[in-house]
This record gives structure tokens, sequence and C-alpha cells, in this order.
């Protein structure tokens, strides 16, 4: 009995394993990093995403749900680095369109990150909170 309960955790463990450990985007290799702590300018974050060294930051304890939440949250900040994108003042659906392209470009240059999303869409957002 033990050993089946030790079996089906280890299966379930890799089941959803965690983000992958990089992606492309935009034709550049970025690495999915997981820290304790990430502060930046005296702030607490849950993800941060580097434009110049092709960094994200995920935090560690955030548990599966919201880290998946986090993960796609940092890419779209990456589908737009070095774009003036945050500086803009732009309507919804400016930015919606801007970050569609990105983000359907990285799916689909990525089939870790797809299998991962694909494991995360079982969580509601009532779980990521």
């Amino acid at each position: 009995m033990k050993k089946w309960i030790v079996a089906l955790f280890l299966v379930s463990q890799r089941a959803f394993a965690g983000s992958p450990k990089s992606v492309i985007v935009d034709g550049t290799k970025w690495e999915i990093v997981r820290e304790h702590n990430i502060i930046v300018e005296h702030s607490v974050y849950d993800g941060y995403t580097s434009c110049d060294k092709h960094v994200i930051q995920i935090a560690d304890d955030i548990g599966r749900c919201f880290e998946a939440v986090t993960v796609f949250h940092e890419l779209e900040h990456a589908s737009v680095c070095n774009q003036d994108f945050e500086l803009r003042k732009m309507t919804g659906h400016d930015a919606i369109e801007r970050l569609a392209f990105g983000m359907s470009k990285i799916i689909a240059d990525n089939p870790n990150l797809r299998r991962y999303l694909a494991k995360a869409r079982k969580c509601s957002w009532t779980d990521a909170e």
C-alpha cells in the first residue's frame, strides 16, 4: 500500500513539473529561473522580466496555478521588450493586439511551453489567489 502511495505521489509531481527552464522569444533564448525573493526597487514581486539580460524570474513560493499565470504574464512583458510598449499610451484594444502577435508566436515557437500551459489549464482563477 505504501509503495502505491509513493508511486502516485511521484507521478503527480511529474504531471506538473513546473515552468520550462527556457523559451524562445522573437528568436532569442530567454532563461526562466526560480528565485526565493524577487526584490526590485524595494518592492517584492512574484515575477520579473529583465529585457537586457533575457531572463524571467519567477518566485518559488507562489503555487503551481499562480506560477503559470505569472509565467504567462512575464512572457507578455518579454514579447514587447525594447518596443517602448510600456512608455506609450495605448487603448486597451491596441495593447491587446500588440500582445496577441507576440504571444501567439511565443506559443508556436515553444512546444515545452504549450505542454506546461496545457497542464496548468486545469487551474482556475480562485486557485491562483
